[in-house]
């Protein structure tokens, strides 16, 4: 079976997500990398593997998932809302029992707003060969976003040592630099191979962490796992219970009292996965799509080709209408049904379906959306993005608003209110990566040394 978690707020997100902000709110995982909803990379990647069995949990916005596998892509997956929120764990022990899954059934459970090509074959395969009972899939991060996530020790990893009260701040920082180098070592020795998990920390900081093996959302389970969570009580259908259960928080420290053959493969450095978790991660993301750092050849249509030397796209729909005066500076994505007008420049930038771009407009570094409203009768009500005689859209995001003539927009989402109001709403983006990337430099992993919140000397690269 294959789970995807979709039922999440979307808070971080909330420009997008919340209906008291924008008049065309979306579920995070129908975000679009190009013209492609998030979720569905997942979805895709999953018949990739034979699996067809496919649920997955909604709260938030559930039209905008429901109408999508119901029109676009009809039968793909099956929907269940629910009432409350409960968790990912909560959310995977309730739908999976509901769903009728044996002890000897197999069930990938996945967030639904991550993007990643991680193969789930060559996952299960070492799932099976250890005779694992459960299995997290875990890549590697800088250090310095360590905290933002749950990091493992695994069977034979390099342990990190605190430092010693006779050690001065170089002499630690010096020996950070043979750890990470040993770690590297080891991530790429074991990569793809299933190793037994001993601890498992969320959320800790860099000085308590276990190492830079971030979970990263892609877990399978045995059926009989499920059953043991669910009898232990771990289900919104018991009244004793609280209903709101993560497996960082709650499942994983079961799992390892229990003794359970808990296992976790490491996915090598060149696997691409991003957590679409804010709008400044949503863009980055898109950049990355462009740069050709996502695998593509998941795309259910229409694959943008990649030039084979860098690595990037440059793509337009047979349907695009693209004046003879425009000026298009590659990466690019221009989708089904985009109109650029007269003198209008587009230099590494994301056209999805639909978008508008007028006469002497620019566009850089951004990504027009395709905004889509679902309401009564499975419609679809679109409201493209339009930019204007001399606008500029620059390191952002058009969602569901348009620029007047002479109006800039640097750094922003730019979506329509629920009073009808066109409104700016900046976005945080790590500035020193992402404007860099933006302008298709190469950004080379640079270390650092700093001092934490304890007083621990770390090193991170940037």
């Amino acid at each position: 079976m294959g789970m995807i978690l979709a039922a999440g707020a979307g808070t971080r997100a909330r420009h997008l997500t919340d209906i008291r902000r924008t008049a065309y709110p979306v579920a995070k995982p129908m975000f679009r990398l190009l013209d492609t909803p998030i979720m569905h990379h997942t979805v895709l990647e999953m018949q990739r593997q034979g699996i067809t069995d496919i649920f997955c949990n909604v709260w938030s916005n559930p039209d905008t998932l429901e109408s999508y596998y119901s029109n676009i892509a009809p039968g793909a997956v099956k929907m269940y809302r629910e009432s409350q929120l409960m968790g990912t764990m909560g959310s995977a022990v309730h739908w999976t029992i509901e769903h009728g899954i044996g002890d000897a059934d197999r069930v990938f459970v996945i967030s639904g707003d991550i993007a990643s090509n991680a193969d789930l074959g060559r996952i299960l395969a070492e799932h099976e060969r250890v005779g694992a009972d459960a299995t997290i899939a875990f890549n590697p991060v800088d250090w310095s976003q360590v905290p933002k996530y749950g990091t493992a020790y695994l069977e034979g990893m390099p342990e990190k040592r605190p430092q010693r009260s006779d050690e001065t701040v170089e002499q630690y920082a010096s020996y950070l630099r043979s750890y990470i180098a040993d770690m590297d070592r080891y991530i790429k020795g074991t990569s793809y191979s299933a190793v037994q998990v001993h601890q498992f920390r969320e959320k800790a900081s860099i000085a308590d962490c276990c190492s830079n093996a971030n979970n990263s959302s892609i877990y399978l389970f045995n059926g009989s796992v499920i059953r043991a969570l669910y009898e232990r009580g771990i289900t919104p259908t018991t009244e004793k219970t609280d209903p709101f259960y993560d497996f960082g928080a709650h499942g994983f420290r079961h799992i390892l009292e229990q003794g359970m053959k808990f296992f976790g493969v490491l996915l090598p450095h060149e696997v691409y996965w991003a957590d679409i978790g804010d709008m400044g991660k949503y863009w980055l993301a898109i950049m990355d799509t462009l740069d050709g750092r996502f695998d593509r050849s998941m795309w259910p249509s229409i694959i943008p080709q990649a030039d084979k030397e860098s690595g990037v796209i440059s793509f337009i729909h047979p349907s695009a209408m693209i004046h003879d005066t425009a000026e298009l500076i590659p990466p690019y994505y221009i989708g089904p049904d985009v109109h650029i007008g007269a003198g209008a420049r587009v230099e590494r930038a994301s056209l999805s379906r639909g978008s508008l771009i007028g006469p002497n407009s620019t566009v850089y570094a951004s990504a027009v959306l395709e905004s889509s409203h679902y309401h009564s009768g499975d419609t679809i009500r679109q409201l493209r993005g339009d930019g204007t005689r001399g606008s500029i859209l620059q390191r952002s995001l058009m969602a569901s608003g348009f620029l007047a003539p002479g109006q800039m927009a640097s750094n922003n989402v730019v979506l329509t209110t629920p009073d009808g109001y066109v409104r700016f709403a900046p976005i945080g983006m790590d500035k020193d990566l992402s404007e860099q990337r933006a302008r298709g430099a190469h950004v080379p992993a640079v270390e650092a040394i700093s001092l934490d919140a304890i007083g621990q000397a770390v090193v991170h690269r940037n």
